[in-house]
């Protein structure tokens, strides 16, 4: 009896052994499945690899289960022998929501082996182009003084939303009756909140402008003196053409109304002084320019070419503080300094 069971346990033995002999199923595994993030109607492709871990190899058959709507999965080698490799590309619907997408990539061998990883594609939205905005002629515009400005025109674009000229906000003015630097600004969003913003640089000048500058100048007074002195002959801010004195016969002081020379008409060479009231100061010919006040009134010629010249004729009436009247006929000759 004890010899039976001993022979009964060594077959279950050996029975076991064989069973477990005979289990050669192929072990194997995939790399390469990782999640990937893709703007909606875009691809991508995912380098796949299935290595073998063991048992008796045989081939392996790739697939994807579970794939949604809106996106499809290829394979450009979808069978073959561990170790191997194969590349899946994943195309999106340009129409697809955003959100997450989740779908498996399956292996399954000859010998009914099966691994498989779980897929997850994120749809995102296109990100939001900003708009454009383009100026007509030139972003740095030099005007004349006086001449009514026209903004010469812009219009406004965006890829999602089209024309959006009609959107476009613009900051800042020209004011062509003053001399000075302006900037306009044009701003305009897109439906989604992004801007853009252009800017145009407008100097309204003088046309004389290139005249001012520092000028040698010479006073005649008739049966008098004759001395010399320096100053600065300036253009009119708000007057095309014009010309601002800084000081006549050499006086400094202040001047009532603006002493400015007139062109009649504009681009003639003639000039006149209209009449100005002078408050004179210490000079170096003090009894041409005493502290009362001098009437001025004149006219002159004005050359154009180099080098630019101002001469000016005009009577000085002034009283004097010991309540004398004088009454001067004067030549200022202005040279202007190379």
């Amino acid at each position: 009896m004890k010899l039976l069971l001993r022979f009964t346990f060594i077959y279950l033995l050996l029975l076991t052994a064989c069973v477990k002999d005979n289990d050669v199923s192929m072990d194997f595994k995939i790399t390469g499945v990782n999640n990937k993030t893709l703007v909606r109607g875009y691809g991508v492709t995912l380098p796949l690899k299935v290595f073998y871990l063991g048992g008796e190899k045989n081939d392996v058959t790739i697939s994807a289960e579970g794939v949604p709507s809106g996106i499809s999965i290829s394979f450009d080698n979808s069978t073959g022998e561990p170790d191997f490799e194969l590349v899946a590309t994943v195309q999106t619907d340009a129409g697809l929501s955003p959100g997450d997408y989740k779908m498996v990539i399956k292996g399954e061998s000859e010998d009914g082996k099966i691994f498989d990883r779980e897929l997850t594609i994120t749809i995102t939205d296109p990100a939001n182009k900003i708009p454009q905005i383009t100026l007509a002629g030139s972003t740095n515009i030099i005007h004349t003084l006086n001449d009514p400005f026209m903004d010469p025109g812009y219009y406004a674009t965006d890829e999602e939303d089209g024309d959006i000229t009609s959107q476009v906000i613009i900051t800042g003015s020209v004011n062509y009756n003053n001399v000075g630097n302006y900037i306009l600004r044009y701003v305009v969003y897109d439906s989604d909140g992004d801007s853009t913003f252009r800017q145009r640089n407008v100097s309204v000048i003088n046309s004389n402008a290139h005249m001012q500058g520092l000028y040698n100048c010479t006073t005649e007074v008739q049966n008098g003196p004759t001395f010399t002195w320096t100053s600065y002959i300036a253009t009119s801010s708000t007057t095309n053409f014009n010309f601002v004195l800084n000081k006549i016969s050499d006086c400094l002081g202040s001047l009532i109304n603006p002493m400015e020379l007139e062109l009649i008409p504009f681009g003639a060479n003639n000039v006149s002084l209209p009449a100005q009231v002078v408050y004179g100061s210490n000079t170096s010919q003090p009894s041409h320019c005493d502290p009362a006040y001098h009437q001025i009134t004149g006219s002159g010629t004005v050359t154009y070419v180099m080098p630019y010249t101002f001469i000016i004729t005009y009577t000085d009436l002034y009283e004097d503080s010991n309540g004398l009247q004088h009454t001067y006929v004067k030549t200022d000759t202005y040279v202007k300094v190379p």
